[in-house]
């Protein structure tokens, strides 16, 4: 397993390798409370099975572009999750956008079958030509999993399916326990769009970066056609592209863990950047006395166990912030502030809500709280 500051080196240095671009620069300081709170955009990124994690606040304004005087919305229920989207452009390139949404559901769900995700999982070993775009975030996540030493990795499928956090329903000590021989990243396999999975019994999750790499794969589109300015909320990965109508820059609102969807611990200044937010209060349920919620330790099988409400991570890749928000949440506090302030670059920010409530914000790390 590497370092942390191997990790990150690795990670953001040189050519960017999972990000393919320069990061972001430095922000100023945590803040203190008192401070400016009104948030254009709230997220709350959970990530969880089928490919996306559920619902978060709507996005309440829009930026500005050349070719529209008023923003062309859209909001639609995909990837068990409400989507917004209020762009500067015609409505016809968001049409487009909204196509490209559905195309991504339709390949990326683990559940919704004759996906690649549903063939890879079904064809017990069998080599499965896949989307390039399958391909792709296979490889980025096995990257993410290389440098995580497996604390985040997509073969959690095999676990992930014995849960279900709608009907509540915690799987049998043993059959756990059976499913866990069977995460394992390294029996992944990518050679250009054939994806094998060594173990026949493993299976694929996109649930911890799918978000992520579809809101990348969005504003990609969105800047083709002409757009510059645009709010894009996938269930709460947000990314803001450009700046308001006046030119300052948007206000992303942090969801607060302890409280109702929408409730916001503070806001983030920010343009042409991404901020993934991770937590166990988007879904779950109660049994016995016991919350069990959806974020699972691929170690235990279990809702991980951690002194951290939530985290989230901003950067200017989508694709890295939703895998490192998750993979964050995973480490624990301690270990998710060392690992965001041990990269050199100040290329990403990470804000952290412990179990007390206490908001931990990475070097240089900014919100403007409540």
């Amino acid at each position: 397993m590497l370092r942390r500051r191997d990790f990150i080196t690795v990670l953001f240095g040189g050519a960017a390798l999972l990000c393919g671009g320069t990061l972001m620069g430095v922000l100023s300081a945590c803040s203190t409370p008192g401070a400016s709170s009104d948030a254009d955009a709230s997220g709350a990124n959970a990530d969880g099975s089928n490919a996306t994690a559920p619902d978060s606040a709507t996005a309440t304004d829009a930026a500005t572009a050349d070719t529209a005087a008023e923003p062309a919305t859209l909001t639609e229920f995909l990837f068990d999750t409400v989507i917004d989207i209020s762009a500067y452009c015609s409505q016809e390139l968001l049409d487009s956008v909204y196509e490209r949404l559905v195309f991504f559901e339709d390949i990326f769900s683990r559940t919704r079958e004759g996906s690649d995700i549903y063939q890879i999982n079904a064809a017990a070993g069998a080599p499965v030509e896949v989307h390039s775009e399958t391909a792709d975030i296979i490889a980025r996540a096995h990257e993410f999993s290389e440098l995580s030493g497996g604390l985040f990795d997509i073969s959690i499928g095999a676990v992930t399916c014995l849960w279900d956090f709608s009907e509540g329903i915690i799987p049998e000590p043993g059959e756990l326990a059976a499913a866990l021989e069977h995460i394992d990243y390294r029996n992944i396999e990518v050679k250009g769009n054939t994806v094998t999975l060594a173990d026949s019994q493993a299976k694929l999750d996109l649930g911890g970066i799918a978000k992520g790499y579809i809101a990348d794969d969005v504003v990609a589109l969105l800047k083709e056609g002409g757009c510059q300015s645009a709010n894009i909320n996938l269930g709460g990965n947000v990314y803001v592209l450009g700046s308001k109508p006046d030119g300052s820059p948007w206000n992303v609102g942090v969801q607060d863990p302890f409280e109702s969807r929408g409730a916001i611990i503070g806001s983030v200044p920010l343009s042409d950047q991404s901020v993934s937010t991770s937590g166990p209060y988007e879904r779950g349920f109660e049994a016995d006395g016991v919350f069990y919620h959806h974020i699972l330790d691929p170690r235990t099988g279990y809702p991980v166990q951690t002194d951290l409400a939530s985290t989230t991570i901003i950067s200017t890749s989508s694709t890295t912030g939703d895998a490192l928000s998750t993979t964050t949440f995973l480490m624990g506090a301690n270990a998710a502030l060392e690992l965001i302030d041990s990269d050199a670059q100040a290329s990403l920010k990470g804000i952290f809500v412990d179990s007390e409530g206490e908001v931990i914000c990475s070097r240089d790390a900014s919100i403007n709280l409540l």
